[in-house]
């Protein structure tokens, strides 16, 4: 069944607290309560989503482990949030978030983006494997002047499909940024294609390097230009409107990938894993 088609038919069937609980409940019990501790499939309901296990006394609540846990506000704002964001082709906006759900706080609204974007992370967390390119791009901050700086990885398979990876490095990346960026997001053993320039010169033990040249008149690597202009065209880079400031462009940076790598994923399998992420 698909949520997303509309507001009103989102909030139709998110519209309660009970109906969030039930979704969530099936979600992540679908084969009923198992204790996180002992594994045991009997408890009590203590409240609407807090249970207690009939073998060793653990309580545990439906929202246990996940982005949700330990919140105050309502599930059903935590849906509409999430609904919002994984519906959104470019990156988040704060003010047009924080207007879209009528929060009163603008920090409550940044809270609610760093937690949704820290769970995008934790489900886009794995490494780039085998033939990877690795360049430098431009990015534009919000309520800069400037333009500042983001390594970019993208692994390019056999079907045509790539998976980026992009950490911002300021005005200009250095030899040790290059070598953190490939060995915190890059497998060891795959090949990395770089132009050469004195920053990318040298790559850490375990990888195989790979020298390109670029394309008479473009400023990088043939499939990093591409995947520029395809991130541009669905503004999740360089639009001023976007919520890239300096305090949180890799976060931001991180919601980037994790939308571009998903584009062929449909929005409910997002919604739902986002949802259930531990």
């Amino acid at each position: 069944k698909t949520y997303y088609l509309t507001i009103e038919k989102f909030i139709e069937d998110f519209g309660t607290e009970q109906q969030c609980i039930d979704y969530l409940r099936r979600l992540r019990w679908n084969g009923g309560f198992i204790c996180p501790r002992c594994q045991c499939n009997r408890a009590w309901q203590i409240s609407d989503i807090k249970y207690k296990c009939q073998n060793c006394g653990y309580q545990s609540t439906l929202t246990s482990g996940t982005l949700l846990q330990g919140t105050h506000l309502p599930l059903t704002l935590w849906f509409k949030a999430i609904w919002y964001m994984v519906n959104l082709s470019c990156g988040t906006n704060v003010a047009q978030f924080q207007n879209s759900l009528n929060l009163g706080s603008n920090r409550t609204a940044i809270a609610m983006i760093n937690k949704i974007r820290k769970a995008m992370a934790i489900c886009d967390n794995q490494k780039l494997n085998g033939d990877v390119f690795v360049d430098e791009i431009p990015i534009l901050a919000k309520g800069s002047f400037a333009e500042n700086n983001a390594l970019i990885a993208i692994e390019v398979s056999n079907t045509g499909n790539s998976h980026i990876r992009m950490k911002n490095v300021g005005d200009y990346s250095l030899k040790t940024d290059v070598i953190d960026f490939i060995s915190a997001k890059i497998k060891k053993g795959s090949i990395i294609h770089t132009d050469g320039f004195y920053s990318f010169a040298e790559i850490p033990v375990g990888y195989e390097f790979k020298k390109e040249k670029r394309k008479s008149g473009r400023n990088h690597l043939p499939p990093v230009y591409d995947v520029l202009c395809a991130l541009r065209d669905r503004e999740l880079l360089g639009k001023r409107q976007c919520s890239c400031s300096s305090t949180n462009t890799n976060e931001y940076l991180g919601e980037c990938c994790y939308k571009f790598n998903r584009q062929n994923i449909s929005v409910e399998k997002i919604f739902q894993e986002i949802l259930k992420i531990l």
